[in-house]
């Protein structure tokens, strides 16, 4: 049973699922909080939904906007990568209307400048220290539109402290034997799909 509070007073959607009915006592239901918060879990939910990888889209100077679905670019990291990755690398790809793309590349422990791109078609390969990456078109890739997305790229393990972050798990009430589990975001079919 998902419960869904739109938040009218606040621009972030709270999702909560309420998995009462599911424990026999009180006794369980904090072993069963410690299950639902455990990095594994968050690990594997990050593998089975593509975590690794964050695609946001800037419409602005300062508006950037997660992308969950219908991305006209993506990124292809190397074999492994997520199952091995400890850090984060972060890609800036600009495509303009002659569907030419500029791509800035950092990341590390430093945040070094990686790779640096400019003009090239794609698909594209991009060389670093940490493998091969390739720039492509989906299938909602619109020829003609000029275009900026970012890319962060990383390991499940990075991921999964993430969703750490952001889900909360908690008992509802000291009365009942619910779980209540929260995950904030401005997208609430995506909010679903991670806390199912």
């Amino acid at each position: 049973n998902v419960l869904i509070d739109t938040g009218e007073n606040d621009p972030m959607y709270m999702l909560s699922m309420n998995m009462g009915g599911l424990f026999g006592s009180k006794n369980i239901v904090d072993d069963e909080i410690f299950v639902i918060s455990s990095h594994s879990l968050y690990k594997n939910v990050a593998k089975e939904l593509g975590l690794d990888i964050k695609r946001r889209h800037r419409l602005g100077i300062m508006n950037n906007v997660d992308v969950y679905d219908e991305y006209p670019l993506d990124i292809i990291a190397p074999p492994m990568f997520a199952d091995t990755a400890k850090m984060a690398i972060n890609f800036r790809v600009n495509v303009n209307e002659k569907g030419l793309a500029t791509v800035s590349v950092k990341g590390g422990p430093n945040n070094a400048k990686l790779a640096n791109i400019k003009d090239a078609k794609l698909p594209l390969e991009i060389k670093t220290i940490f493998g091969d990456f390739s720039l492509v078109k989906t299938k909602y890739f619109v020829p003609g539109e000029d275009m900026t997305y970012k890319f962060t790229v990383r390991g499940y393990d990075v991921a999964a402290e993430d969703l750490g972050e952001k889900i909360s798990a908690y008992i509802a009430n000291k009365r009942t034997n619910v779980i209540k589990i929260s995950y904030a975001t401005p997208d609430p079919e995506f909010g679903k799909t991670i806390l199912n």
